[in-house]
């Protein structure tokens, strides 16, 4: 047997392995993903806190606490004020409500309710899919969540000790390999914090602002904003200002100018102020990689893929960078 047929055999067993493999862990990719993308935000506070306590174990295991109490136990609250608030939002945007609180020249206009109602319909029904669909798989998500809170305990523990690894097997010279983990960890730190962080924080602010100015099932479209942030070239506004607009035509000047107000300085320029304070000028990624990368990986992936989308695109692109330089 010679050496180039022994070498393709074992390229082809190790690929067959690979299969075999994603066969067992797919049920489980998205909880992997989302304990690396929680592992990779949550390890300066394990570095510093590790510092201090001088147990990795005890470390790992608070920072898992924190993670549950602080991020996954009020979702449980806020599936069930979604449902609500959808169903409220839902009434009012079908069954009149919305037209028949819009003055006379605007609800008179047959093209425009139509539009209005088509428009409206669609997005609310695709929320209520979406909830729905999370409702009924609630059993299986508990497993992944338990899978998750797993890995995120050993990555944050161990987590040098994976990356060395996941170096150490990559078929690259070791310069190539600095140059793409390099590239890789200024495109993930541009995208987690430039991106979900940001548009986090957009929609908090959004629904705080929607909250005081008395805009109806503001959890619902805070939501809806948080979203939208995601998206570049779209963005928070598309909630904000027609519910501004909104407030004015149904005789709440007031509150609809102060939204106006609120939504123009303050949660439009929350996007410009948490880039430049937490990932600084030069970590960017394009915004058409971010745009096509979301949309892209929401249809391939689902929820996950607002990370991994973006993130796969970035990584190919880098990739192709190093490919290039190293070529010439």
């Amino acid at each position: 047997m010679s050496k180039d047929f022994q070498s393709y055999l074992l390229v082809a067993f190790i690929l067959f392995l690979v299969y075999l493999s994603f066969l067992v862990v797919k049920g489980f990719i998205s909880a992997i993903i989302w304990a690396a993308v929680f592992a990779y935000v949550f390890r300066p506070f394990y570095k510093r806190l590790e510092k201090r306590v001088k147990n990795k174990t005890v470390s790992s295991l608070f920072v898992c606490f924190i993670v549950v109490i602080a991020i996954f136990l009020p979702l449980i609250p806020l599936v069930s004020v979604l449902g609500n608030q959808l169903v409220s939002s839902y009434n009012f945007l079908t069954q009149e409500g919305l037209l028949d609180s819009l003055p006379d020249y605007i609800s008179s206009d047959v093209n425009l309710n139509s539009y209005l109602k088509q428009s409206m319909n669609k997005l609310v029904l695709f929320l209520a899919s979406e909830i729905s669909d999370f409702i009924l798989s609630i059993p299986a998500r508990l497993i992944n969540f338990f899978v998750f809170l797993y890995l995120l305990f050993y990555l944050l523990k161990e987590g040098p000790y994976f990356v060395h690894q996941l170096k150490s097997m990559l078929p690259l010279p070791n310069q190539y390999k600095e140059s793409l983990l390099k590239e890789a960890t200024v495109g993930t730190r541009a995208i987690l914090y430039g991106v979900i962080v940001a548009a986090l924080v957009q929609g908090v602010a959004g629904t705080i602002g929607l909250i005081v100015f008395g805009v109806p099932n503001p959890i619902f479209w805070g939501v809806v904003m948080t979203f939208f942030s995601l998206i570049p070239f779209i963005g928070a506004w598309l909630v904000w200002l027609p519910a501004a607009v909104w407030l004015v035509v149904t005789d709440h000047q007031l509150a609809g100018i102060g939204l106006l107000i609120y939504g123009t300085a303050i949660i439009s320029t929350i996007d410009n102020i948490v880039k430049s304070k937490v990932i600084g000028s030069k970590t960017k990624v394009h915004p058409g990689i971010i745009f096509v990368g979301l949309i892209g990986g929401l249809k391939a992936f689902g929820l996950v893929g607002i990370v991994v989308g973006p993130l796969l695109l970035s990584f190919l692109i880098a990739t192709l960078k190093l490919y290039r330089d190293n070529k010439t």
